[in-house]
């Protein structure tokens, strides 16, 4: 939070990412010598189950700062 999302704004700019929003349980997808163990806003363990991690409460704590008509860019 400290460093993602008020780092960012303190700093001018237009973007805080968060990567990634999901990943399964092997911490997949990740890039080529990136981080393998960096944990999404929620892990898909199956079909139907997931676990929310801290950035899940990240996004949403800064979601409520975020001026209305704003719009969402995913980059995959």
């Amino acid at each position: 939070m400290k460093n993602v999302i008020i780092g960012s704004m303190r700093n001018w700019s237009k973007v805080a990412l968060e990567w990634n929003v999901a990943n399964d349980a092997s911490f997949n997808p990740n890039t080529t010598g990136g981080c393998t163990e960096c944990k999404g806003a929620i892990t898909i363990n199956s079909g139907e189950a997931f676990t929310k991690n801290v950035a899940y409460y990240i996004i949403g704590q800064a979601s409520k700062f975020v001026p209305q008509n704003s719009q969402l860019l995913l980059l995959f």
